[in-house]
């Protein structure tokens, strides 16, 4: 199947820019809004974002952030396991076919 070019840019825009919206008017605004800002950073009319300031930081939603915490237990919980069976398959005589060869070398 032959795609247009439009087809194509058409699926860019709403693959690549601006997912929130599905407006192409929005997305258009909002990409010459950028444009011009950047054209006033380039030129020296306009001064530059802080990165300090409170809009600039990232708002983390509980959910994120107890899924971060839940992930750090997680894989604190299985390094310990880890090394648990390391250490159980140290012991002389150890034998399973349920790990594999190699973990019990490594």
């Amino acid at each position: 199947r032959r795609y247009t070019d439009e087809q194509i840019g058409e699926w860019m825009v709403n693959k690549f820019f601006l997912v929130h919206t599905k407006d192409g008017w929005l997305k258009l605004n909002t990409l010459c809004v950028m444009f011009q800002k950047l054209m006033g950073l380039v030129k020296g009319e306009v001064e530059p974002d802080n990165q300090d300031t409170m809009s600039s930081h990232e708002v983390l939603h509980p959910g994120q952030l107890y899924g971060m915490v839940l992930k750090e237990s997680l894989e604190v919980m299985m390094l310990r396991l880890k090394g648990l069976i390391r250490k159980l398959t140290k012991k002389e005589g150890f034998k399973s076919k349920y790990l594999p060869q190699d973990f019990l070398k490594g």
